[in-house]
């Protein structure tokens, strides 16, 4: 047999380490936890004080009655069990029943076979519990090497030290154990009144290392693998607390019992704490102990603000107040930082060094949520979009984290068919729009985009975005690694949205061979005719600039804000020329049923966060009007019509009462409602206006939508 030398400590203060060692190998035996004692037992020690023997005798059955099954299983019941049979013993002594006394006194000597009675006990009843003892106890003179090695006896636990163990006469299983030692099963068999020799010798198995941190809660990598963490209770705590000069709270342990001999690269890794690193030797199998570790913090701090302010700021999912705000002791690493409003989020990904400021602004935009079959691979292609549409002004697209991600997707059942990119024979389901406004609000955004890889593991993806109760998805396909394909998805998704425009109130049209822009009609009471501008007039400069055409007049004018005066360079149709002073107007613009570039659902995420956040009355109407037709194209047709009613712009040229009109119809009609559409158009055949602004009159709309219908 191998018997152990001594121990060896891995660092400076050996004296110290060993203390902790000895200590640390002792408590990885819990002590027993006293249960409350039955109340049968309580009271029949009180009546059996008392001297009430008779009275005390039928408590003491009750309570021997349930404490016997469970003495096998639980030392605090043993432990009771014990004092239960001594007392009955006694008491039956003391009433004269001395058969009684010897057999519990027999049952006690099974449970534990070295017990004796305490002083001033009768000697009668000491001779009585010897008597039983020489007839049904041996002993073993036992020695176990190593002397700390632990003992349990037919499955029992006894604390033992070299020495004189006593056991009930018969045969008997000794274990013999220890940390970092091969256990051994020695069958013994005792003769009542003998003593048998017995030396037990384990056989050294690994070494024990011990690891004491301080905080608590360091993961321990040995050569790059998880060993545990230090949150066991530390021997000799206080010692190295003071040493520290931490709380004793402070100071935990971990300890290996698988090591081997070698050179050990160590880690010490704790959230929010600096890495520490140790290299350790183990010439010869040992218990080892490494010196106490002390990581310091890694944090730094972050400084937030967000537009519009007051937006709730979360710091890896975790709600932190509101911005503008400082947070100080944030873990150094990467962190995900989000502001959200109602109407949408700012999702920014930062590195924070230890001992760093950080200044984040976030810039909240309406939100799309990308989802994807694949969340969470080795590869996410979520994450590779959302960096590739981080640059996005109008929305912005992030990727939700990948384990909240598969619970919603498993609990909603959301699949590539709901966005129209699935299998080809593939449906979505019946109550589609329903099913997206849950997941949509489960995930806190205004729209949803799934993510579909053309091909497994390739940088081509397809996007197919909607916005809660549409059903015609906005695709965009582009190559992740191709800047200019990345960019060509990036334009079509932040396209400005200019709703409104500064209006002369004019026709222009070019001629040919003529430099400048002929004015073919005047709007009555607008600007131009105002300012004395009339048809076959010839405008030749905008604010000193030369016109060289109507499309040149037109994108000069797109740059002036409406409020603005400019002076027109005008030679009148009678060959003088003039400068005419025209403050432009404010007129509406329909561009989300000019511009069919631009995503539907993307323009719908948009405008219903500027219908929330709009202050302007007469800017409403006009946002609401635009909303309505980006539904239209979304597929979203009950909100649309809703919307048109509640829509009113005055008559006139343009966009106006007139292009209302005509939407409520395309709306009535897209619900089935061919009556109220049949109204709509009627009325839209009467009015002024057009459906953008240099778009078909919505008298031709109307009248031909209305030929359709007979």
């Amino acid at each position: 047999m191998f018997t152990s030398k001594g121990r060896s400590y891995i660092g400076r203060s050996a004296g110290l380490q060993a203390c902790l060692l000895l200590l640390a190998l002792a408590v990885c035996t819990p002590a027993p936890a006293f249960a409350q004692e039955p109340a049968d037992l309580v009271e029949g020690r009180r009546l059996f004080d008392a001297l009430e023997y008779d009275q005390a005798l039928p408590f003491l059955d009750r309570a021997v009655g349930v404490l016997e099954p469970q003495a096998g299983r639980d030392s605090a019941s043993r432990t009771a069990l014990i004092a239960a049979f001594e007392m009955r013993a006694r008491a039956r002594f003391g009433i004269g029943n001395r058969e009684g006394a010897v057999s519990d006194f027999r049952a006690l000597l099974g449970l534990e076979p070295g017990f004796a009675l305490a002083d001033g006990v009768s000697p009668r009843v000491v001779a009585i519990l010897d008597e039983v003892r020489i007839a049904t106890i041996g002993a073993i003179e036992l020695t176990l090497d190593p002397t700390d090695a632990q003992l349990a006896v037919d499955g029992v636990p006894r604390p033992f030290g070299n020495g004189r163990l006593a056991v009930a006469a018969g045969a008997h299983t000794l274990r013999v154990s220890r940390t970092g030692f091969g256990p051994i099963d020695q069958p013994v068999t005792v003769l009542a009144g003998q003593s048998l020799p017995l030396r037990i010798a384990l056989q050294r198995t690994a070494s024990v290392v011990t690891m004491v941190t301080t905080p608590p809660g360091a993961e321990v990598f040995v050569n790059g693998v998880s060993k545990g963490r230090t949150d066991q209770a530390a021997a000799g705590a206080a010692a190295i607390a003071a040493q520290l000069q931490v709380p004793v709270e402070q100071i935990a342990a971990l300890v290996l019992t698988d090591m081997a001999t070698g050179t050990f690269d160590v880690e010490f890794r704790r959230e929010c704490y600096v890495t520490e690193r140790r290299r350790i030797s183990i010439a010869e199998l040992g218990d080892h102990s490494v010196e106490p570790v002390t990581l310091k913090p890694s944090v730094g701090s972050l400084v937030l603000d967000s537009e519009p302010a007051g937006a709730a700021v979360l710091i890896d999912g975790d709600a932190r107040g509101e911005a503008p705000a400082t947070i100080d002791g944030v873990c150094a690493g990467t962190h995900v930082i989000e502001f959200r409003t109602s109407v949408g989020r700012a999702v920014e990904r930062v590195a924070l060094e230890p001992g760093a400021s950080l200044t984040i602004r976030g810039r909240v935009r309406p939100a799309f949520a990308l989802l994807a079959a694949d969340a969470g691979a080795a590869a996410d292609p979520r994450l590779a979009v959302e960096r590739a549409f981080g640059a996005a002004e109008t929305v912005v697209l992030y990727a939700p984290p990948a384990d909240v991600l598969k619970e919603v997707i498993a609990q909603s059942g959301a699949a590539a068919e709901w966005f129209g990119v699935g299998a080809p024979d593939a449906k979505p389901p019946a109550d589609l729009r329903d099913r997206l406004r849950r997941l949509a609000d489960r995930l806190g955004a205004q729209g949803l985009a799934w993510v579909q890889p053309l091909r497994p593991g390739g940088t081509e993806v397809r996007l197919a975005l909607l916005t809660p109760g549409s059903t015609d998805p906005d695709e965009i396909t582009l190559s992740l690694d191709q800047p200019d394909s990345v960019k060509q998805a990036l334009d079509r998704l932040q396209t400005p949205l200019v709703l409104t425009r500064g209006s002369l109130g004019a026709a222009v049209i070019d001629v040919l061979d003529v430099k400048g822009a002929i004015v073919m009609e005047v709007d009555p009471g607008q600007a131009a005719a105002e300012a004395g501008l009339a048809p076959g007039d010839l405008v030749q400069q905008l604010d000193g600039q030369a016109v060289d055409s109507a499309l040149d007049l037109e994108s000069k004018l797109g740059s002036r804000q409406p409020g603005q005066q400019v002076s027109l360079g005008v030679r009148k149709r009678a060959g003088q020329t003039q400068s005419l002073p025209v403050v432009l107007r404010r007129v509406p613009v329909l561009v989300t049923s000019s511009d069919r570039f631009r995503p539907a659902n993307v323009t719908v995420a948009v405008l219903r966060a500027q219908m929330a956040t709009t202050t302007d009355p007469a800017l409403l109407p006009i946002v609401g009007l635009n909303l309505a037709a980006a539904l239209l194209r979304a597929g979203d047709s009950a909100e649309a019509l809703a919307l048109l009613k509640d829509t009113t712009l005055p008559a006139g040229p343009g966009v106006s009462a007139g292009t209302v009109l005509y939407l409520l119809g395309e709306a009535a009609l897209a619900q089935g409602d061919q009556t109220a559409a049949r109204q709509a158009w009627d009325s839209a055949s009467q009015a002024d206006g057009r459906l953008t602004d240099d778009g078909p009159s919505v008298k031709a709309l109307a009248a031909r939508a209305l030929a359709r219908l007979k």
